[in-house]
């Protein structure tokens, strides 16, 4: 089954959570400044004290980052997930693991969140490949072949201009034995980024017994014959 890749859902992720980053970021710096500004405090009563409101303000932030690790860090379903655990999976653990650390000083809070954005610069450069082998992302689905699976779309085509039992009866027959029926899907998978919402519209090629190719857009849910 295609559902969200391992990518998009970082991704997504990442995006979602960088402007609150950006926010508590500001916060700890407001706080750090207060905190020096208090002559009463020592050196390490002060780093104490910021190391503390540090952990506090981004534990939110850590608990989202590791809930969405662990959901990617299972065994590897396919090779498209293998491939992402192979590049990103230690890159994120490790980054994860420094935004647990406070950083030695307020001048470095700004710091903090930049391994994140290098792998969501990375993760927006992979999604703009126009295309991946869908043997990568659904090996079951690139070994069908000569399938009695209905082509979407058809079947209902067919029933919703039934008037009655029998007729749609007949009208499944007619519908069983047509040429409109899976024959395979065709290895090359588009990926393409929505300009009109945040997320990736993934189109599906497949080749029908009638000999003619179905593209099936389903961000969209469009489908047409080329």
């Amino acid at each position: 089954m295609i559902t969200v890749l391992w990518e998009e859902q970082w991704l997504s992720t990442l995006q979602d959570l960088h402007s609150d980053v950006l926010r508590r970021i500001n916060i700890l710096k407001e706080e750090a400044a207060r905190v020096a500004a208090n002559s009463t405090l020592t050196s390490a009563e002060k780093n104490k004290i910021n190391a503390a409101k540090y952990s506090a303000i981004m534990t939110p932030i850590v608990v989202a980052l590791e809930r969405r690790l662990a959901s990617t860090s299972r065994e590897p379903r396919t090779p498209h997930e293998t491939w992402f655990r192979k590049e990103y999976n230690a890159q994120l653990r490790s980054a994860i693991t420094s935004l647990k650390v406070p950083p030695g000083s307020p001048a470095a809070l700004g710091e903090i969140w930049r391994p994140f954005d290098s792998v969501a610069a990375s993760l927006v450069s992979h999604q703009r490949k126009s295309c991946v082998l869908l043997s990568e992302i659904a090996p079951q689905l690139a070994t069908l072949s000569t399938s009695d699976i209905p082509m979407p779309g058809f079947e209902k085509q067919i029933l919703d201009s039934s008037e009655s039992f029998f007729a749609e009866i007949m009208a499944r027959l007619h519908y069983l034995l047509s040429a409109k029926k899976l024959q395979y899907f065709l290895q090359r998978q588009d990926l393409r980024s929505s300009p009109c919402k945040d997320q990736m519209d993934r189109s599906i090629f497949i080749f029908s017994r009638d000999g003619r190719i179905y593209v099936l857009i389903l961000g969209s849910c469009s489908f047409w014959r080329r």
